[in-house]
């Protein structure tokens, strides 16, 4: 790749082998640094419900003012990302920020928020070109 991605999507693994919710808390960096290039979180895809084949999928959206809530036909406001995010979340995606910082990829924070150790929750995260 020679240049940094517009789009960076982090996933997180929620469900265990037999499709139970897992709810381990992840409190996602507003802000992230990975190699030199500083990304803002624009959205998160949310699960609600004991199991993967059960439940409701929302999003919240990053705007001036604060996060909105997509939730089927209805959008509720919030001044910031609620807690519960923190053991819902499962679609992490940030938005390249104009300037890249002088930064290693392991100095960000980046790194400090995938470094995870839980038998049952992987990280995964790849890169969107868009």
């Amino acid at each position: 790749m020679t240049a940094s991605p517009q789009v960076l999507v982090v996933t997180l693994k929620r469900w265990n082998i037999i499709g139970e919710k897992l709810k381990t808390k992840v409190r996602p960096s507003l802000r992230v640094v990975l190699a030199g290039q500083a990304y803002t979180l624009k959205s998160v895809l949310v699960h609600t419900g004991p199991r993967a084949g059960r439940g409701h999928y929302t999003a919240f959206i990053k705007a001036s003012h604060g996060w909105f809530l997509a939730d089927d036909s209805t959008v509720f406001h919030f001044p910031l990302l609620p807690d519960y995010v923190a053991s819902t979340g499962y679609g992490y995606f940030f938005e390249r920020e104009s300037a890249p910082e002088h930064a290693s990829l392991n100095s960000g924070k980046f790194v400090n928020w995938l470094a995870i150790h839980d038998a049952y929750l992987s990280v995964q995260y790849y890169v969107a070109l868009v």
